[in-house]
């Protein structure tokens, strides 16, 4: 199964944390953040993974490197300029094709059942299939209507 992980943004709102690294190389228990995901995404049997790169992008390719660690093959996709999440997505989209793929974000760390969501969107033959969270206060982050 395939993954799309975005890993372009500044990790502005972490300053000064991410003066020095990229977010997805903040440690959570001694380890980069991204390569706890990359593992957990392993896991589920996402194999063929394709990471979209921007700020510091080679602190990322570091941490992960050609993704024999965590039993996964990668593919790095770099943004000349700053492409947002629909460009990053866009940008990539010639290693995408062909086949159905996840998308997530490199900083993220969720309590979705991943796979289900990605079981559940071919099962029922979606275009797109969003999953979101509810917390007390999106306005950081944005607000979706249902």
């Amino acid at each position: 199964m395939k993954v799309c992980i975005m890993c372009g943004g500044e990790g502005t709102r972490l300053r000064p944390l991410t003066f020095g690294r990229p977010k997805p190389c903040i440690p959570i228990v001694n380890k980069p953040s991204i390569q706890h995901l990359v593992s957990h995404l392993s896991n589920l049997g996402f194999n063929d993974v394709v990471v979209t790169l921007g700020y510091m992008s080679e602190a990322i390719e570091g941490a992960l490197g050609d993704g024999s660690l965590f039993g996964v093959n990668i593919t790095y996709v770099h943004e000349k300029t700053k492409l947002g999440t629909a460009g990053s997505v866009k940008n990539a989209q010639k290693y995408l094709d062909g086949q159905p793929f996840l998308v997530v974000g490199g900083d993220h760390v969720v309590h979705l059942n991943l796979l289900e969501l990605y079981r559940e969107h071919l099962a029922n033959d979606s275009i797109t299939t969003i999953g979101l969270i509810s917390i007390d206060d999106p306005t950081g982050y944005g607000i979706a209507e249902i």
